[in-house]
């Protein structure tokens, strides 16, 4: 059974939650709910109130029942960019390093305050001896290229390649000769989509996650997880998917496993409702009721630029409200342009529609008339399963993004987070040492044990024998000798049991007292003694519960606080915290050992050496 996950995109004005299961192959969705968004919390994508927006998506959750605590964030957000390009073919593990390489000709950023990650369109696929590896900077080729012609206007594209081909025939006649008897010379390359998020944005998302309890299981971009579900979707050919937002509209034009273009444009379904909003003769003031009337009645006219001959005011009202699309439909149409452009064999064949638009009665018909490409919105979607108490409509396919959230996020990661997980890790494998080293006392501590009771029962049985019989001297002799050997081992015993037994009793108080806000950062020890570097997110009760603790360790004395206590910020969080450092010294065996112990072994050691 696949694991579940919880699929949060929080937008400006709507937060949409979808519980399904989190699996690449068919996951079957079990709920979806959408809440609004608590006003002025999120800018452009980015969580600015993450008390408010936490509660809200807890709420939501806590409605619905749903307990699970894996989530993944679709991140919808004009400051996120894309750009294609075509690496050599390399293992997985190694791709992430040539992106990074590559990231500084491909975004006009400043690297040092954005996120970087990829998505791999297809496996890989094998190109040519006389095609290009891309490495973002496609469009800057093209003009010099355009450029070259412009001022030698006798040079064209196949007296390059001539020229080309007549250059590598005078290096290397062998391989002229392989071409001739048909051997194609191919590389191996893998198409990637590249993604630029920034840190703060990303950051925000890992700070709401705690907020509402849940574990970030990945950082999704919303145009790749539309692209992730709508590919599914393309039996043939090639498809524009076109997702209407409430403020702005997504473009996926694809193949079946490639995303050929993706563009944002500026103008989503608000233009519409909101001119509906503005005219009187249609009775909605109100956002609500306008987004009502205009998917439960035709009002949208199925050209931009239809006749009124008659003059009819109701006919007019209908013209206004249609041209108010203008701008939305003028922006597809010169994606498309740009598209046609670069992809003169492969044509657009038709339009999926999906998001707030997909319900708006007539803009398939307008899309189709003026975009000369039929529109639809299908009636299911191939690659998901739904609950059955969930009908599949235009307006379950507002949550596009977030289904295909769990296929292949783009997973964008904090270095601060990375870091993180490479210190559980190294705490986990101190945990290990403790716990081998609480074991190796408790071994030592029943050993001691057993070897005692053992010794207590031969001085028993000489001290039955000497009552039984004669004062003899040799048996004197022997009967000293096992009490000095019951002398010993009763040292051990007590040595054991008052610092192993109790060490990882002590230890384990530690971890129950302390609060959370209190973290070891280091531990490292001398043969005098040892320092302890800690941060709290309060100055002084994490610092003495520590402290007392501590002093109920046997064997350790003299433990100290620094006089410096550094105040700092969280870098994720940016709340208040205390570094400082805890000393302490090591008592040794003899300053454990009472009076009467050490006059025993004294004469214990004295024994040995006259017998010696």
């Amino acid at each position: 059974m696949a694991k579940k996950v919880v699929v949060v995109r929080v937008g400006t004005k709507t937060i949409r939650i979808v519980h399904m299961d989190n699996s690449a192959v068919n996951p079957t969705v079990y709920g979806c709910v959408r809440v609004p968004t608590p006003q002025g919390s999120v800018v452009d994508g980015e969580v600015k109130n993450i008390i408010d927006v936490s509660r809200r998506i807890k709420q939501a959750c806590q409605e619905k029942g749903i307990t699970t605590k894996d989530v993944i964030f679709s991140l919808s957000s004009s400051k996120i960019a894309n750009r294609e390009t075509t690496i050599p073919f390399v293992k997985d593990n190694k791709i992430q390093s040539i992106v990074e390489a590559k990231v500084g000709d491909m975004f006009p950023v400043d690297k040092e305050r954005y996120i970087f990650s990829y998505v791999k369109q297809g496996n890989w696929r094998d190109i040519g001896e006389n095609e290009e590896v891309t490495d973002g900077s496609e469009k800057e080729r093209e003009k010099e290229r355009e450029r070259e012609k412009a001022e030698n206007p006798e040079i064209t594209d196949d007296t390059k390649k001539k020229k080309k081909k007549k250059e590598k025939k005078s290096k290397n006649p062998e391989e002229d000769k392989k071409g001739k008897e048909g051997e194609k010379q191919t590389e191996r390359v893998i198409d990637l989509l590249v993604y630029a998020a920034p840190i703060d944005l990303v950051r925000s998302y890992y700070a709401l996650a705690e907020g509402c309890d849940f574990r970030v299981a990945g950082i999704e971009v919303d145009g790749n997880g539309i692209f992730q579900i709508m590919k599914r979707q393309v039996a043939e050919g090639v498809e524009m998917a076109v997702q209407i937002n409430r403020d702005n509209t997504l473009i996926n034009i694809m193949s079946k496993e490639k995303l050929l273009l993706q563009r944002v444009i500026p103008y989503g379904a608000t233009n519409i409702i909101e001119a509906a909003m503005s005219e009187p003769a249609f009775q909605v003031p109100e956002y609500d009721k306008a987004v009502r009337l205009l998917a439960s009645q035709r009002v949208l006219l199925h050209t931009l630029n239809p006749s009124n001959p008659q003059g009819d005011l109701s006919m007019q009202k209908r013209i206004e409200l249609t041209q108010s699309a203008s701008s939305l439909i003028g922006n597809i149409y010169r994606v498309m342009e740009y598209y046609n452009s670069r992809y003169r064999e492969e044509r657009i064949q038709s339009i999926i529609v999906t998001g707030n638009g997909a319900n708006i009665a007539g803009i398939h018909e307008l899309m189709n008339n003026e975009l000369g490409i039929p529109a639809r919105t299908p009636n299911e979607l191939v690659g998901v399963s739904f609950n059955r108490q969930i009908e599949v409509n235009a307006n379950i396919l507002q949550y596009v993004g977030c289904f295909g959230a769990v296929y292949s996020p783009v997973n964008f990661i904090p270095d601060e987070i990375k870091n993180k997980v490479a210190t559980k890790d190294s705490v986990m494998s101190i945990a290990a040492v403790f716990v081998a080293a609480i074991v190796l006392c408790i071994g030592v501590s029943l050993f001691s044990v057993i070897e005692l009771n053992s010794a207590e029962s031969r001085y028993d049985a000489a001290h039955a024998k000497e009552l039984s019989l004669l004062p003899v001297e040799a048996k004197y002799k022997e009967l000293e000798e096992t009490r000095k050997k019951v002398g010993t081992y009763r040292l051990i015993e007590n040595r054991v049991n008052t610092s192993n037994n109790q060490l990882h009793k002590v230890l384990d108080d530690i971890k129950e007292g302390c609060p959370d806000s209190f973290c070891i950062n280091s531990i490292s020890t001398t043969d005098e003694g040892g320092t302890i570097s800690c941060t709290s997110k309060d100055k002084l009760s994490s610092i003495s519960t520590f402290v007392v603790r501590l002093n109920l360790l046997q064997g350790i004395k003299n433990v100290t606080i620094s006089s410096s206590i550094a105040k700092t910020e969280d870098d994720v969080t940016k709340k208040r915290q205390y570094k400082y450092t805890i000393s302490f010294k090591y008592i040794s065996d003899l300053e454990l050992m009472d009076t009467v112990e050490l006059e025993y072994l004294g004469d214990i050691l004295m024994a040995n050496e006259e017998a010696k």
